[in-house]
């Protein structure tokens, strides 16, 4: 999808919903910039854990992801994916707090060597 695609399918979407033209404009060449930027990083790092938080992991934790809601768990066995969340395979796992990746079906990460 191009940005103009992306920008004419949010406006329409964001006035069908009751908001005002202008403002609605507005707001879709907004979050097309933002795409536009996201799309230009190599998202590969910025949806990984940074290795500092590896230093508090559980000895047990092999793995790490976040949940689309933002939610970070360690993992002893390599989860799978959901509709919105991580599964474990094996073993236990562990929520704990850390800043949100751009894209959670991308966080999964084993733990570095």
């Amino acid at each position: 999808m191009t940005k103009q695609e992306f920008i004419d399918d949010l406006y329409r979407r964001m006035v069908l919903q009751g908001m005002e033209y202008e403002v609605a404009y507005r707001e879709a060449c907004d979050a097309a910039d933002v795409r536009e930027e996201h799309q230009a990083f190599d998202n590969t790092d910025l949806n990984k854990l940074p290795d500092e938080y590896w230093e508090d992991a559980p000895e047990w934790a092999e793995w790490v992801a976040m949940d689309k809601d933002g939610e970070w768990f360690w993992y002893k066995g390599k989860p799978f994916t959901g509709k919105s969340v991580w599964f474990r395979t094996v073993g236990r796992c562990y929520h704990f707090k850390a800043p949100p990746s751009l894209d959670w079906t991308k966080s999964l990460t084993k733990r570095p060597q």
